[in-house]
This record gives structure tokens, C-alpha cells and sequence, in this order.
């Protein structure tokens, strides 16, 4: 018995109200029938119409070529499985050669393009760096009747813009100089520094600020951290994650609980 030319028809709602009756007939009658109809909806929901039309066009020998890219053994329980589906749909000449090459091919490449660009691969120490480093939540820099607040608004412009090497100088020269220093002050000048590879001086700016008396000078642990992500320096960063994660020094606890897993 022949396979059926009405299955993509039926499948896709093209069929007329009388040869869908018709087709729906045979179906009660024919088990085969119905399991070969079952098959084909579901290779065919594994692509869309775009793809599927790929896939029946494509020239049978550029098709093999692509079948071969599934060999190896995460596509092995698939093909078990197509193995057992093309012998019992087969019959006395069930299904076209090429149609079926077709869908072990569409249904492989849905699995194996699922595996491959869909899993989530661990982020390098760098990648890491860029996703933890929150510049939209550090607080302004400037402080009300300080006297301050034109330069060093230029100079937070600067930062915001990520145009470091301007804002540095402006962020070095009034740390160094004012007598009403901020955490805030602190950070602009060690993220700037980092930002821009001068990692030792970053590393003093950050420390300065954990043994200053200011009260929210623990931030520093977590960008000192940072910084040794941004070195790729992974060990280092773990122990001051591991610090944070034991303190109260909220947002950062949670944020390197999660870190660390991510690091493991």
C-alpha cells in the first residue's frame, strides 16, 4: 500500500470538506494510517513552515551530508527511536526514501541545534566581570554646597559615557585633596582605573576605601573581587566572595552566593 500524498495536505488544512471527511474515514479504518499521520504532525511541529519547506526540497545527497553531522552518541537515542518509527510506518513501501531522510534529518537537526546553541555554557571570569558590574547603581558623586559639584559632574558625565582615561584625573586629584571623601569618590576612581587596566592602582583605591572609617567601606570587598575576576585571577575572587557571602552587605551577599555557584 502506498503512502498516502493527502497526509501533508490533511496536516496543513488544505484538504477540501470532502476529501478531509474522506481522509478522516480511512484513518478509523487504517492503524497504520493513523501512526504514520502522527509521525509526520510531529516532525512537522519540530520546524516551522520555512524550515519544513527546506527540508522537502533540499537534493537527497546534500541531505545525507547532513544526516552524517549526527553521529555521535547524543543522537543516538534519537535514532533508536526514528529506527523504530521507520520500520513500523515502512510497511510495503510506507514511506518515500527521500521523505523520510527528510525527517530523521529535520528532527536530528532540531535536537542537535538545541543542544549545541541553546545550552548554557559557563561564562568566563571576564564575561562574569561585565555582567556583575553594576555602573547604573552607584550613587552620584556629588554633594550638595561642596563647591565641587561643576567639575565633578563633568567628570561623572565622563564615567557614565565610559570615557575613563577623561574622567580619572578629576576623580584622582579630588580624592587625594578633599577633606569630605566618599565611598562614592572611592569607587568612581577604582572602577575608572580598572576599567582601564591599571589594576595595582585599582587594587590600592579599593583597599583604601575597606580600611577607611566610612561606613559603607566592606563595598569594596565585592570590587576588589570584581577586579580580580576582570584579572581572571578565579581563586582570589573566591575568597572574597566567600567573605561576602558569610556578611550582611546587601545587595553583594546574595550576589556572590550566586557568583560562586557560577564559579564552581
Amino acid at each position: 500500500m502506498e503512502t498516502n500524498p493527502n497526509i501533508d495536505s490533511f496536516l496543513r488544512g488544505t484538504l477540501s470538506h470532502e476529501e478531509r471527511q474522506q481522509f478522516l474515514a480511512r484513518m478509523q479504518e487504517d492503524t497504520e494510517l493513523r501512526k504514520e499521520v502522527l509521525f509526520q504532525k510531529q516532525m512537522m511541529e519540530s520546524l516551522d513552515d520555512a524550515s519544513w519547506s527546506f527540508m522537502e526540497t533540499y537534493p537527497e545527497a546534500e541531505v545525507n551530508e547532513y544526516a552524517s553531522l549526527f553521529e555521535g552518541e547524543d543522537m543516538q537515542a534519537l535514532k533508536a527511536s526514528i529506527g523504530e518509527a521507520k520500520d513500523s510506518f515502512r510497511g510495503k513501501g510506507r514511506v518515500r526514501p527521500l521523505k523520510w531522510l527528510a525527517y530523521a534529518a529535520a528532527a536530528s537537526l532540531v535536537i542537535w541545534l538545541g543542544s549545541t546553541f541553546f545550552k548554557k555554557n559557563p561564562l568566563s571570569p571576564e564575561e562574569l566581570y561585565v555582567q556583575n558590574l553594576d555602573l547604573e547603581g552607584l550613587p552620584s558623586l556629588v554633594v550638595r554646597d561642596s563647591g565641587q559639584e561643576e567639575y565633578l559632574v563633568a567628570a561623572q558625565l565622563e564615567f557614565e559615557n565610559k570615557n575613563y582615561e577623561a574622567a580619572l584625573p578629576t576623580f584622582k586629584s579630588t580624592l587625594d585633596t578633599t577633606q569630605r571623601t566618599t565611598s562614592a569618590l572611592y569607587l568612581y576612581t577604582g572602577i575608572s582605573q580598572m576599567e582601564l587596566g591599571r589594576y595595582p592602582e585599582a587594587e590600592t583605591t579599593f583597599t583604601q576605601l575597606e580600611q577607611s572609617d566610612l561606613v559603607d567601606a566592606n563595598k569594596a570587598l565585592w570590587y576588589r573581587a570584581l577586579l580580580y575576576l576582570k584579572q581572571s585571577d578565579t581563586e582570589k575572587a573566591k575568597v572574597l566572595l566567600e567573605r561576602i557571602a558569610q556578611m550582611n552587605l546587601q545587595p553583594y551577599t546574595g550576589k556572590a552566593q550566586q557568583l560562586l555557584r557560577e564559579l564552581d
